[in-house]
C-alpha cells in the first residue's frame, strides 16, 4: 500500500488518505438569554422527570414489601390436634350416678358399685349401664380431639342424677370442674354434687377405703 502511494505521488497525482475522525460531538445549544426553550426539549424534559418520578415510586414500594415480608413469620403448618383414648362406665341408679375410670379392657367392678348404692340409697337396685368409649370410631375425617371428647363427656355426665360419685383418676381431664376437686370432698356443679375417689384398686381391695368412703357418702348423704 505504501509502494503504490509513493508511485502515485512521483506521478504528480495527490493522494487522499481516509484517516477516522473519532465519535463526533454534539455541539450543545446554549439558548439566549430571555429565550424559551422548545416544544421537543420541554417533552423530554418532562418525560424524563416522569420516568425519574416513577423510580423513585416503584423503589420505595419494593422497600416497603421487602420490610413487611422480612416482619411476617413463617407459615407454620397445621398439626392435628391428638385424639385421647379413654374408657368410662356411666351408671344410673334411681337416685346416684356412678361413673368409674375402667383401663384398657378392663371389666366394669358390678359388685362394688351396687354395694356402694345400696349403702347409699338403702335398697338395691337394677341400674342402667353406658360404656363410653374413646375415639368412637376409628375415622380421621371425625373430630375426635379432647376438646370433642369433654364435650361429649359434659353431655353424658348431665344425664344422671343430682349426686354423682366418680371412681377412678384423670376423669377431670375429659370433666374440667373435677380437675380441682379434692379427694372426698364433694363439689356442686350446676344441678348436680360430685365426689370422687381416685383409688379404686384400694377400693376394691381395702376393707378400710371401703369404710372411709362409707364415712364420705353418710356425710355426702346429709349436706
Amino acid at each position: 500500500m505504501q509502494t503504490r502511494q509513493t508511485y502515485l505521488k512521483a506521478m504528480g497525482i495527490e493522494v487522499w488518505t481516509y484517516r477516522d475522525p473519532g465519535p463526533l460531538a454534539v455541539p450543545e445549544v446554549i439558548p439566549a438569554p430571555g429565550a424559551q426553550p422548545s416544544a421537543e426539549r420541554q417533552g423530554i424534559d418532562a418525560a424524563a422527570a416522569v420516568l425519574q418520578q416513577a423510580a423513585s415510586v416503584r423503589g420505595a414500594a419494593q422497600t416497603k414489601k421487602e420490610t413487611r415480608t422480612a416482619s411476617m413469620p413463617d407459615p407454620q403448618p397445621n398439626s392435628p390436634e391428638p385424639v385421647p383414648e379413654f374408657r368410662l362406665g356411666l351408671l344410673r341408679y334411681e337416685g346416684l350416678g356412678i361413673v368409674v375410670s375402667l383401663e384398657r379392657q378392663a371389666e366394669l367392678p358390678r359388685r362394688l358399685c351396687d354395694d356402694i348404692a345400696r349403702m347409699f340409697l338403702g335398697q338395691d337396685e337394677v341400674p342402667g349401664y353406658q360404656l363410653l368409649e374413646w375415639p368412637m370410631l376409628d375415622s380421621s375425617s371425625i373430630d375426635q380431639s379432647l376438646s370433642a371428647a369433654r364435650q361429649v363427656v359434659t353431655q353424658k355426665f348431665s344425664q344422671l342424677p343430682t349426686r354423682v360419685l366418680v371412681l377412678g383418676e384423670e376423669v377431670g381431664t375429659y370433666f374440667g370442674p373435677l380437675a380441682a376437686l379434692s379427694e372426698g370432698e364433694p363439689v356442686s356443679i350446676g344441678r348436680q354434687s360430685f365426689l370422687q375417689v381416685s383409688n379404686l384398686n384400694a377400693l376394691k381391695s381395702s376393707a378400710d377405703s371401703k369404710r372411709q368412703l362409707m364415712h364420705c357418702l353418710q356425710r355426702w348423704q346429709q349436706a
